[in-house]
């Protein structure tokens, strides 16, 4: 018997020693509740070179790639525009910035004036050196944002997994130039949808499953693509939304040839074909109302609905026709000021184009960005405001893992529960 029991054991160990050696070489899939430790860098906030702008270096500033990736300007563009091809998509470019050269009138009836080094800097380089090639369009991308955090705002209405924003620099293509930076950003804010609760979980899920690999290696470029293509691609809200496209807005902030830094807002029209309008600055008040005994009426009205972060404003003031959307955001921060009823006075400020680039949520760039669109092209993460990095590393980490359902609090620095302050717009 003790001879049995001894080639029974011998057989029980031979069969776990084959169990683990297969056990070795299967793929190591992450359980449901765990997976990588955020990191904002991998998940909310991407500057990696090898991802936008993989194809330069100090000896090639202004090199192509001939395989523009789908997050290049150009193809973006392409997208929002329902351009069928290069000529249509170098049209819609030329269009938009055609904009900027002559004064816009609003849906408020406020205008926004010239801003005619728009053309001198941007679109006549563009023109006179390569004829619109959109390949050689002159923004070249700064960053990818995921902004899922957005699902909660009352702005997105029907974008119920948030947004994903694309963070472009205006460059100088003048040959000869070395593409160098301008003070410009465009920002492209496409929304965000899913079918289902469980796609809404599995979408952040496969957002912090980015954290886990390797920003130059081809494995994080495909995952990239993928979750960023059912959005970005042509005609993927097919009568849903103009040209089909998934674009909310696209944001303009620029102080080219030595003027004050200012923001716009473009939408698309409504239809098929059609092209981008100037909108009014959402939830910014214009300028001259700052400090008004008429928009402090206005904000009070809604105090309890801004604790809440849960309000709207509208083009006019209610039950009137007089304008209180901005045509454009200038630098003069809100703050405090006119006082807001409610706990969190400054919560209205903090969600306007003014406060959040300018006085509530001043930025370390030394401009009115939080991400500085003048340095090298070789500068990546020193590019983001402090704020901005408070920012993905607290309010938008936080909300990430709870869509996630994951454990845990790894790679948020804000506690569960805490109170951050999450704007609803930037």
């Amino acid at each position: 018997m003790s001879s049995s029991r001894s080639a029974t054991d011998w057989r029980e160990v031979a069969a776990r020693v084959a169990l683990l050696l297969v056990l070795s070489v299967l793929p190591q899939v992450p359980a449901a509740a765990a997976g990588p430790d955020i990191d904002y860098r991998h998940s909310l906030l991407i500057m990696w070179r090898e991802i936008v702008a993989p194809q330069l270096d100090h000896q090639h500033q202004c090199q192509i790639d001939p395989a523009l990736p789908d997050w290049s300007f150009a193809s973006l563009m392409g997208s929002v525009g329902g351009s069928p091809d290069d000529a249509s998509t170098a049209k819609f470019i030329r269009d938009w910035l055609a904009l900027f050269d002559q004064r816009q009138t609003l849906p408020n009836g406020l205008y926004a004036v010239e801003r005619p080094q728009v053309a001198a800097q941007i679109a006549k380089p563009w023109a006179d050196d390569w004829n619109y090639d959109p390949a050689h369009a002159p923004f070249r991308l700064l960053a990818i944002v995921n902004r899922m955090d957005l699902r909660v705002s009352p702005l997105l209405i029907g974008e119920n997994a948030g947004e994903i924003h694309f963070v472009f620099g205006a460059i100088d293509v003048t040959k000869g130039k070395d593409c160098a930076p301008l003070p410009m950003t465009v920002i492209l804010e496409f929304g965000v949808r899913v079918p289902s609760p469980d796609a809404l979980k599995q979408m952040a899920g496969d957002w912090i499953d980015l954290s886990g690999y390797d920003p130059g290696g081809q494995m994080y470029r495909d995952k990239l693509a993928r979750l960023l293509h059912r959005t970005i691609a042509p005609n993927v809200r097919p009568g849903a939304k103009p040209n089909g496209s998934a674009i909310d807005h696209i944001r303009t902030n620029e102080a080219l040839g030595g003027q004050n830094w200012e923001m716009r807002e473009f939408q698309l029209a409504a239809g098929t074909g059609a092209d981008l309008v100037e909108a009014n600055m959402t939830l910014t008040p214009t300028s001259s109302l700052i400090g008004t005994p008429q928009l402090a009426l206005f904000l009070a009205s809604i105090g309890h609905d801004i604790a809440l972060q849960d309000y709207w404003v509208p083009l006019y003031f209610p039950g009137a026709s007089t304008a209180l959307l901005g045509s454009v955001a200038l630098p003069r921060g809100l703050a405090n000021s006119p006082p807001v009823s409610g706990p969190h006075p400054s919560d209205f400020s903090f969600n306007t184009c003014t406060g959040c680039h300018g006085g509530d949520a001043t930025t370390n760039t030394g401009k009115f960005t939080h991400i500085d669109p003048t340095l090298p092209w070789y500068e990546t993460y020193s590019r983001a405001s402090s704020f901005l990095h408070d920012q993905v590393t607290d309010a938008r980490c936080l909300q990430l893992l709870a869509l996630s359902g994951r454990k845990g609090t790894d790679g948020c620095t804000t506690q569960p529960g805490a109170r951050v302050r999450r704007p609803l717009v930037h």
